[in-house]
């Protein structure tokens, strides 16, 4: 095992916080981990600035962003201190981790932290579209998300794609890295890297079709 992440970012506004504290306190909900320290977050703690006005005029495919907010949940953000259990070792993962989870609205919320707040793209990114539903807009190339990433070049450097998903351009496949499986319906997922020569060209043959 690499060892390469420790922290982790859930964001989904389906998921109540009472079914989420459920499934954590089920023996094995994160397999081979038990939960050792839980940390309450506020908007602040997160975005010092507050929300940054929302500057995309690409109109989303499938209806209003909060079609599928439930009004009556509060909103919350936590990070839960995962640690390995004892019967574990090296070659199962980390001895700890962090997952922060975030009841907001994934796209947005990649505008709003990463794009805006950090000016930093996470180092490795999760896609795939349509894994529970109640999607707004699809999350790889084509969608809004791929269109607040090129705009702003906020690519992050390796992402997970599942096979549902079209990934978005300025990304090849590392052939050498075996797939995983997962998500609802089990779906393939396939490592890539971002290669900005990739993006370099595909700007450079607009240029040239424009002109």
């Amino acid at each position: 095992m690499s060892h390469s992440v420790h922290s982790f970012l859930y964001v989904d506004y389906l998921v109540k916080r009472k079914e989420l504290e459920d499934h954590i306190a089920q023996k094995n909900s994160i397999r081979g981990y038990h939960p050792i320290g839980e940390v309450e977050l506020q908007e602040r703690d997160i975005m010092s600035n507050g929300q940054y006005p929302f500057n995309i005029t690409k109109e989303p495919l499938h209806g209003k962003p909060n079609t599928f907010v439930d009004p009556d949940e509060k909103p919350y953000c936590f990070s839960l201190i995962m640690e390995r259990d004892t019967d574990r070792d090296d070659s199962w993962g980390a001895e700890h981790f962090v997952v922060t989870f975030l009841y907001a609205d994934g796209i947005a919320t990649y505008y709003q932290l990463f794009v805006k707040e950090y000016s930093k793209a996470p180092w490795i990114f999760l896609l795939q579209d349509h894994g529970f539903g109640c999607n707004y807009d699809c999350f790889g190339r084509g969608g809004l998300l791929d269109c607040i990433i090129r705009e702003n070049h906020c690519y992050p450097q390796y992402v997970i794609c599942a096979s549902n998903t079209r990934i978005w351009n300025g990304y090849k496949q590392i052939k050498d890295v075996s797939p995983v499986y997962g998500g609802m319906h089990q779906h393939r997922r396939d490592l890539f890297v971002f290669c900005p020569a990739i993006v370099a060209r595909s700007l450079e043959g607009r240029s040239k079709e424009q002109g």
